[in-house]
């Protein structure tokens, strides 16, 4: 539907692992950031984990092994 992305990711470890996501808004392959280092475009990590001064922790973020199905939301604008 409208506004919604569904990414399948096959052959992960059968382990812990943590996710990260960005919309390309300008197609250059790279989450932008402005002079200060901080991300331009829309980002979210799985958990809808959140940081301070940078990046949440992989603990935050972290998934269960075999975690079937995870949304991950986007924010509407940055």
């Amino acid at each position: 539907k409208a506004g919604v992305v569904t990414v399948r990711l096959t052959g992960l470890p059968d382990a812990t692992v943590g996710l990260s996501v960005f919309q390309d808004q300008n197609g250059n392959g790279k989450l932008d950031r402005n002079a200060m280092g901080m991300p331009v475009e829309p980002y979210a990590f799985s958990r809808q984990a959140q940081g301070n001064f940078g990046p949440p922790s992989f603990e935050q973020a972290a998934l269960p092994a075999g975690t079937a199905r995870h949304p991950i939301q986007l924010p509407a604008q940055n």
